[in-house]
């Protein structure tokens, strides 16, 4: 029985090891060559958007990590394989941004106004800016800070994928 429980434990090891050697480039900035997003243009409720699509497991690890900014009009869509409870945390982030979970069908069902770069890393500070809502999404939608308000997008919104 020891046996059976010390492979399960250096089976987790590796996988453990195996993605943080994978991500760690992301994590420290040193993969920022490799940004190669597609880019596609959106709507939510009728204010165009133009996103970088965040649709790998990698891509979506990265996301918008050591950037100085989000230019006015862009964001990132991130797109999941089905949907979930998807949590977002603002870890290596440089500014604020307004985070928008959508469903399959395009409706906003929660929002985070003006979402804070993480402090520190103590386990308390990402606590503090790991945002895990309480719902299911398909997508999820970073854009500038202040968005929501400028536009009035609200749970219920709508977002439409042009191309």
């Amino acid at each position: 029985m020891r046996l059976k429980h010390l492979l399960i434990a250096v089976g987790v090891g590796a996988v453990a090891y195996g993605m943080t050697a994978l991500l760690l480039p992301y994590i420290t900035g040193a993969g920022d060559g490799d940004r190669e997003y597609e880019v596609m243009r959106i709507t939510v409720d009728g204010v165009p958007l133009e996103v970088e699509v965040a649709d790998t497991d990698q891509k979506r690890a990265l996301g918008l990590m050591h950037r100085e900014r989000l230019d006015e009009g862009k964001g990132m869509l991130f797109i999941f394989p089905m949907e979930g409870r998807y949590s977002f945390w603002m870890m290596n982030m440089r500014f604020n941004i307004d985070i928008l979970w959508i469903d399959s069908s395009g409706r906003v069902v929660y929002i985070v106004e003006d979402a804070e770069p993480c402090r520190g890393t103590s386990e308390k500070d990402i606590e503090e800016c790991t945002y895990d809502p309480d719902v299911t999404a398909r997508y999820v939608l970073e854009v500038n800070s202040g968005f929501v308000r400028e536009h009035g997008i609200g749970i219920g919104s709508r977002m439409v994928i042009l191309e």
